[in-house]
């Protein structure tokens, strides 16, 4: 699936040989990313700065850290070796006879059975669907050209773009959004990543 290219913000950890580059975040314009990367260099208090320590999962970051801006064209996050789809490729794919679990890697959540992409990417591929069993998603049947049906299980999946719109535009929060998700729908954990992150 083509898209056009997007920038990827990278935080880069320790020095020569030690050095590790962690993804922190995809957006679509350069102009964003560089703010982003600039607020990140210049404002260790700052939201930005945040999401680098969730991503990275660590407390503090060591002074031996930079981050840097690549563009990336066609980015599509990983999902087990399976291209993430958009919504109207998942409608045609339903209408054909698939079935979810040929089409997604559907995972553990928090006691229930999730679709989540491994890393956050603004754009129209699906990256999350939420508890299975809770929104009657069908895993392992068709759907039989239940159009209802299949405006149903469209309506459990969410875009990056769809996160970002949940976050009234901020991209850092979609992703802490994302990121908190493992079971529940976007817009009923959005107060519950905002607290989250306000307690951190």
């Amino acid at each position: 699936m083509k898209t056009t290219a997007q920038y990827l913000i990278c935080c880069v950890c320790g020095k020569d040989d030690d050095a590790r580059s962690v993804p922190i975040l995809v957006v679509p314009t350069e102009s964003l990313a560089v703010s982003i990367a600039m607020e990140m260099r210049t404002n260790p208090d700052g939201e930005a700065r945040q999401l680098a320590l969730n991503v990275l999962d660590e407390k503090a970051l060591s002074a031996d850290i930079d981050f840097s801006v690549q563009s990336i064209q066609a980015i599509v996050p990983d999902q087990g070796g399976k291209t993430l789809l958009t919504k109207e490729e998942l409608r045609c794919k339903l209408l054909d006879g698939a079935c979810m679990g040929d089409l997604f890697e559907f995972t553990s959540g928090q006691e229930c059975e999730i679709f989540k992409a491994d890393a956050f990417a603004a754009g129209p591929q699906i990256l999350y669907i939420p508890d299975t069993f809770l929104n009657e998603i069908p895993v392992s049947a068709p759907v039989n050209d239940s159009m209802s049906l299949i405006e149903s299980i469209l309506d459990s999946c969410y875009t990056g773009d769809d996160f970002i719109e949940e976050c009234g535009g901020n991209a850092e929060l979609a992703v802490r959004l994302f990121n908190y998700c493992d079971w529940q729908h976007p817009s009923s954990a959005l107060s519950e990543a905002d607290d989250e992150d306000d307690n951190v």
